[in-house]
């Protein structure tokens, strides 16, 4: 049950990210808010308050990294989190690191 579960869920993922890579690649589009940008490409591991920590996802809400290290982060991935350079705007990144600083509050 656990192999039917993974690979559901590696399809969606995978499905996700690619209709949004299209998506950005089409129009040039409004720059999303931090909290926008964690609501659809983060709560699903990360948690709407950033305690989830599904499949291995940090605990955002203990996180130490700074600001510069979760710009590099969401831009290349880094483990098992995809990387969201071709998915999102560099702005639109830098938004949503400085959202998760709320999350540590």
């Amino acid at each position: 049950m656990k192999k039917v579960f993974f690979i559901g869920f590696a399809f969606a993922f995978y499905a996700c990210g690619s209709q949004a890579t299209t998506e950005a690649s089409t129009e040039k589009k409004e720059v999303l808010s931090g909290k926008e940008v964690y609501s659809i490409y983060c709560v699903a591991c990360h948690g709407a308050d950033g305690k989830l920590a599904f499949s291995g996802a940090t605990d955002l809400s203990k996180s130490e990294l700074d600001l510069e290290t979760r710009i590099l982060q969401i831009t290349h991935g880094k483990g098992v989190m995809n990387a969201f350079k071709n998915v999102i705007s560099p702005e639109e990144i830098e938004n949503v690191a400085l959202y998760i600083e709320e999350l540590r509050k």
